[in-house]
This record gives C-alpha cells, structure tokens and sequence, in this order.
C-alpha cells in the first residue's frame, strides 16, 4: 500500500515491506523516506521467499478484504503461522455472518471488498495455530444507501 502505517512503525523499530505490486513497495520506500528490506509476493502466495530477519509482528491494515479468495487467505495463514511465526499479529479484517468471497473479483472495483470473514472462524484460526486473542476492536462503516453497512474488526493476537 501507501505505508502510511510503515512510516510511523518505522520510526520506532526496522519494517519489512511486503506487496504484490512492485510499484506499490516503491511508493511505500519513498514514503517512509528510508529503504527497508522488501519481499514481492509472486501470484501464488506459497512461492514467496520469507526475509530470514526474525519477525515479531506481522501488521495488515486493509489488506485482507483484497484478497482474491478464501484459498488465497488460507496459504497466506499458512505462510504466516507455520513459516513465519511471529510473536504477534495485528490484522484489520471485514466482517460477515458467514466467510464470503467475490466470484467478480476482477470485474470494476470489486477487489475492494472482495474476501469477508466470520468473526468466529477467524479467530478460532488462530487459536488452533497457537496464538491467543489478546485484544479485538470494531468500527461500523455507514453508507449514504442505510441498507449498507461494513463491520469491520482490529484484532491482536499473541503467540502462546
């Protein structure tokens, strides 16, 4: 994305950016004004090349509701949680009663909010994967259309 979120983290602790778009990891280092180490995520999430640096925490702020299904969410928990292994998460997610993905992905600007999680499923992921929820936030978007409403949640998990 834009590193808006880099910026600040990088202020207080070394970043490692990660994108599927090279563009968008560039923009990012301009942003923040220094040249963190960068890894560009390959079409198949499981091809990725993971930094040996050690990573504490994995931060995705409006990144997941992108992505373009629910097996896609699945190798990237994977990668994260038995690859990685860091000590915390700290996601931002969108909510629904049930887990829904796009099936028009690609058509208009509908990988904006393409992949919807259930609340419960996602965070019995994580416990299964040893991490505890630590803490969880939720912020209700409104719409000028009353009928559309997008709960969204900000969770923190914790390796136990």
């Amino acid at each position: 994305g834009g590193g808006l979120f880099a910026k600040i983290m990088s202020e207080h602790s070394d970043v490692i950016l990660a994108d599927i778009s090279q563009e968008s990891i560039e923009k990012a280092k301009t942003y923040i004004g220094k040249d963190p180490e960068s890894v560009l995520i390959p079409e198949d999430p499981t091809d990725v090349d993971i930094p040996e640096t050690p990573i504490d925490l994995i931060f995705s702020h409006t990144v997941i509701h992108h992505f373009p299904s629910f097996n896609y969410w699945l190798k990237v928990f994977d990668i994260w949680t038995q690859r990685i292994q860091p000590e915390y998460f700290a996601l931002q997610i969108k909510i629904e009663d049930e887990t829904k993905e796009r099936t028009d992905y690609f058509q208009e600007d509908n990988y904006l909010n393409a992949l919807y999680l259930n609340e419960n499923e996602f965070v019995e992921m994580f416990d299964e994967a040893g991490y505890k929820q630590v803490n969880a936030s939720y912020k209700i978007n409104k719409y000028k259309n009353p009928d559309l409403v997008m709960k969204v949640g900000y969770f923190v998990f914790e390796k136990k």
